[in-house]
């Protein structure tokens, strides 16, 4: 719960408390520019993560996760495969004109 009048949260255990909780390794927060959900967009690149080491720029647009379309992905596993800290992701970007690889090392940021 919130008490915003008081700045105060309270929360409750629940069954899932205690088990891992996996949240972005790579810096970047990504959307769908429009209904389809075929493509991905860059719209926050956090300064000295993964993604910023490797170049990634704000409105960037994802082409490939390691070599799998994002027009065949969702949202959802494109984060999914962003949260893998320890591991390598290969991003195909696309800005203006021009397509480049950018490779992260993805790791624990908070």
């Amino acid at each position: 719960w919130f008490d915003y009048p008081k700045g105060q949260m309270w929360v409750r255990k629940n069954a899932q408390f205690g088990e891992p909780f996996d949240y972005d390794a790579s810096g970047l927060v990504i959307e769908s520019p429009d209904d389809t959900y075929r493509r991905a967009v860059v719209k926050n690149v956090v300064a000295g993560s993964p993604a910023a080491a490797a170049g990634v720029a704000l409105d960037d647009e994802v082409v490939s996760v390691d070599g799998a379309p994002v027009a065949g992905m969702t949202l959802d596993a494109i984060r999914a495969k962003l949260r893998r800290a320890g591991t390598r992701v290969r991003l195909e970007v696309r800005r203006g004109q021009t397509t480049q690889v950018a490779e992260l090392a993805l790791r624990t940021l908070i």
